[in-house]
Parts: structure tokens; sequence; C-alpha cells
């Protein structure tokens, strides 16, 4: 998907005013709205797109196709046109792996888990009693039935 964000004078300018600048090399950190997980957040035309990628368009134009922009600080909220760089998303992974960034995506781990691995035992042993359905542990724990039935046979949270 190409980008197609317009800016004008006047946006820039309010773009940078929600900025925390500093020397070249250092983090210009997006001090304005951000999403959870840190990446800011900008209006353009009443869209909000994701900050760093405003920066990378003031300093560098349109986006280039299939390209992300992508982070060499690993800091979420920076927008140092000089700390960001277009990459594929194979390139974006390569660099997480070489940096040792990668998060384990299991059990507690996962970024969308409710769970614990102290929920998933109490669940076994629940269903091993006997003393509940796989619907009423589903309820208590507020999740969906599928994923009880998962998680008693062993489907899923293998590693404990």
């Amino acid at each position: 998907m190409s980008d197609c964000i317009t800016l004008n004078p006047k946006t820039t300018t309010n773009f940078w005013k929600k900025v925390e600048a500093g020397p070249f090399m250092d983090c210009w950190l997006w001090t304005a709205s951000k999403l959870p997980d840190g990446y800011g957040r900008f209006a353009v035309n009443r869209r909000l797109q994701l900050a760093h990628r405003v920066s990378w368009i003031i300093h560098n134009g349109p986006i280039p196709e299939g390209m992300l922009i992508c982070h060499r600080c690993d800091c979420p909220s920076c927008v140092n046109p000089y700390h960001l760089y277009a990459g594929t998303a194979s390139d974006n992974m390569q660099d997480m792996i070489r940096k040792d960034r990668r998060k384990p995506c299991k059990g507690e781990g996962h970024p969308i888990t409710n769970l614990s691995n102290q929920k998933v035992l109490e669940i076994r042993k629940l269903w091993l009693e006997g003393s509940m359905t796989q619907l009423e542990i589903a309820k208590r724990f507020s999740v969906r039935t599928p994923a009880i039935w998962k998680i008693v046979h062993r489907y899923t949270w293998t590693h404990i």
C-alpha cells in the first residue's frame, strides 16, 4: 500500500511541536498521543498516522511501496529521522533477531493471552477433578470453551 499522506507547512509545524528533540544522535521522543506499545500517533487530514512514519515522510518523501519504516534505536516513540530506515518486514524481523529482541510467544509471553501459568494449572486441576464442565471453567476464567478444551488436552500451553 503506497503512502498518500500530503503534508503542508502548518501540519509539519504542528508535528514538531509534539517532539522533544535533542542532538541528532539522540532519540527525539514523541510527547503526544501514543499507542499502548509506545508508537506515537499524529493526525494528518483527520486520519491518525504513526508519528515515525510522518517524520520519515517530512524528511524523505513518500514511503516506498511495500516498505516499513523501522527504528535503528529500537525506541517506538522516537521520530528522529536519523534513527529511521525503510525496510521490508523481513528486514525488520532480521533486525529484531540480530539485536536479540525477540519475545517468547508462548504462554505468559504471548501478547494476547489473559491467562497465566498458574491459571492454566488451575484449569487442568479443575478439569481432572471433574468438579466443573469446560463451559463453567471457561466462564470462570473469562475465555472461550475451545480454549479450555485445548488447554486440558494439551494442544496449547504444552510447556507447563
